[in-house]
């Protein structure tokens, strides 16, 4: 019902819980980033789909004792979701899975409806509640999770996401507008330096001026030793050419 957007708004996606899969993957031993490329590809290599068909993502953990959140998404459903976004004339900043708008709870499980499904979260572990298995929860603790806290959790992930599958090649493509301001300065130094180099090149000539002018008169002082009357370069050297073919000396 929204006409049109704020030009500051942040749009964020959030796909159905049972269509991307969650993965808690620790390697304390590695790197943050070797142990985030390698929780990706444990990830993956876990998949029932072929690799070429998945697309998986982390969150932005730098500590390497604690546990990499990797989502893994169909690739076909990553383009369907964003197809959906563009028809409705949305272009999503951020996609984030549905479960992690649930806090973790510290023991036991929390649930919550989001997008009018049940979505329960655990220790290492989320997943609509449909799909988990009696023995999975048992006699646990499951602990409601209020609407309101979910939408806040909501509002805090447009600005701190626990995880966006917009990276890798489903990125947002950001369109850079001009900078009036950049493209003057830019204009600015490119006259300066045009103006630098005109006046490293009038005083190269200048220079090159000088000394053909200091040659002249050296060349007619030597000139005017044979021929006193000379006045100028050019009239001594046609002179002596001239004196010089009349003994046959050549030029």
């Amino acid at each position: 019902g929204i006409a049109a957007l704020p030009a500051s708004a942040r749009i964020m996606l959030v796909p159905p819980a049972a269509q991307v899969a969650l993965h808690w993957i620790a390697h304390p031993d590695l790197p943050v980033r070797q142990g985030r490329a390698a929780a990706r590809l444990a990830a993956l290599a876990s998949a029932i789909r072929p690799v070429d068909q998945l697309f998986a993502a982390t969150n932005d953990n730098d500590d390497p004792a604690m546990l990499h959140i990797v989502a893994v998404v169909a690739r076909a459903d990553m383009q369907h979701w964003l197809l959906w976004a563009q028809h409705h004339g949305l272009d999503p900043d951020l996609i984030v899975p549905a479960p992690l708008l649930l806090p973790e709870p510290d023991s036991g499980f929390a649930q919550g409806v989001i997008g009018d499904v049940m979505v329960l979260r655990g220790q290492g572990m989320a997943l609509p509640a449909d799909m988990a298995l009696p023995v999975l929860v048992a006699d646990a603790p499951v602990a409601d999770v209020p609407p309101s806290v979910i939408e806040g959790r909501a509002i805090a992930a447009l600005d701190e996401p626990p995880l966006d599958l917009r990276q890798g090649d489903f990125a947002k493509r950001v369109r850079r507008s001009i900078d009036q301001k950049m493209i003057g300065r830019i204009a600015l130094w490119s006259g300066l330096i045009l103006l630098g180099s005109l006046m490293i090149g009038l005083i190269g000539i200048a220079k090159q001026h000088g000394e053909a002018n200091r040659l002249d008169s050296e060349s007619l002082a030597l000139a005017q030793q044979v021929l006193p009357g000379a006045s100028d370069a050019v009239q001594a050297q046609a002179e002596m050419e001239a004196q010089l073919a009349a003994r046959g000396a050549g030029g």
